[in-house]
């Protein structure tokens, strides 16, 4: 549990345990990738369950835990899909490469907009739109699927923005469609809603 990012539409960033994690290193709220396997094994076991979601905030956040982890999880034959950062797939590639080696089919990004502005000014995602068509591209080299979690009606977002973030969609896809198939690019489009305790919330209050 927990995330060093300062995404500006995530809630519990008042929480100490959510900025006790850092990049490299720091507290980091995890199990063993003994125990998580074991946990596997059991769902397996009792519940006949082969194909398992990560919902870690990050599932790549500590490159060698996760490097660790996936060497643990390739002893098994399950499949599994997880969330990931797109600037740390870009930092270190060799991550995307366990994950396929472990047996992840997909994972799944925050994307959220093609418009550079509403990324840096206002979401503070600290990332960007070719930044995140780099981790794309690098997961398809991978023959990983790549969901991307978009999100339309930003503060301030113009036409413009709007269509930033379908080219961005249409460009990245076009790629996986040609070299993998359809079924290895999707995507979600969710209208902006600001929850009580993310910072977005607090600044439109004030």
């Amino acid at each position: 549990r927990g995330c060093p990012y300062t995404c500006e539409f995530c809630c519990g960033r008042d929480s100490k345990m959510y900025h006790s994690v850092k990049l490299p290193g720091g507290i980091l709220r995890a199990h063993t990738p003994e125990r998580i396997v074991a946990e596997l094994d059991d769902m397996n076991k009792n519940f006949g369950l082969e194909s398992f979601m990560f919902y870690d905030d990050e599932f790549n956040l500590h490159p060698e835990r996760t490097k660790s982890l996936c060497h643990a999880l390739k002893k098994r034959n399950y499949t599994f899909r997880g969330f990931v950062k797109s600037d740390l797939i870009v930092r270190h590639p060799e991550v995307a490469t366990a994950m396929k080696e472990a047996g992840f089919v997909e994972v799944l990004t925050g994307v959220e907009s093609g418009s550079e502005r509403i990324l840096g000014r206002h979401l503070h995602k600290k990332t960007s739109p070719e930044l995140n068509y780099m981790a794309a591209m690098i997961c398809l080299e991978n023959g990983l699927g790549f969901k991307a979690l978009t999100m339309i009606g930003h503060v301030s977002e113009t036409p413009r923005d709007v269509m930033d973030t379908r080219d961005w969609l249409i460009r990245t896809g076009k790629v996986f469609y040609d070299k993998l198939g359809p079924e290895h690019f999707t995507f979600d489009l969710t209208v902006f809603q600001p929850y009580a305790g993310c910072p977005i919330w607090d600044k439109a209050e004030k």
